[in-house]
């Protein structure tokens, strides 16, 4: 099929079609870089793995100092509690939106769902 406009011009399907892909194209170009990126929100996570426990019976409780203070026995002191089922002997603690900077976990296994307080493990970044 082979229109012809107005002013005279042939058009045909092809050519549109090629026409309008370009049109098409240079917009997508035009609007990628006219919008704003959207990026993920930077996150910073402290994530502390623990292995080696007896068994998986209970949960572990952890918590985040950024000092001394409390260390390792008052969770009171501690910026950041969390705890955690354990699976495969094994459990991991995350902390998330924690400034940069040098802190220390401890970790405890409550293996009767007591919430209470055995500290046979704790760990203590250099």
């Amino acid at each position: 099929m082979i229109t012809i406009t107005q002013n005279g011009d042939v058009v045909t399907p092809t050519r549109t079609i090629w026409g309008l892909l370009f049109v098409l194209a240079a917009f997508l170009s035009l609007a990628k870089r006219g919008l704003p990126q959207i990026q993920a929100p930077h996150v910073n996570l402290i994530h502390v793995e623990i292995g080696g426990l007896r068994n998986d019976k209970g949960q572990v409780f952890c918590a985040l100092y950024s000092s001394s203070e409390g260390f390792p026995k008052k969770s009171e002191k501690a910026i950041a509690r969390v705890n955690s089922a354990i699976s495969g002997k094994q459990a991991v603690c995350e902390f998330s939106g924690t400034a940069p900077g040098t802190y220390a976990a401890s970790v405890f296994h409550d293996g009767e769902f007591q919430r209470q307080a055995g500290y046979q493990l704790y760990w203590d970044p250099t």
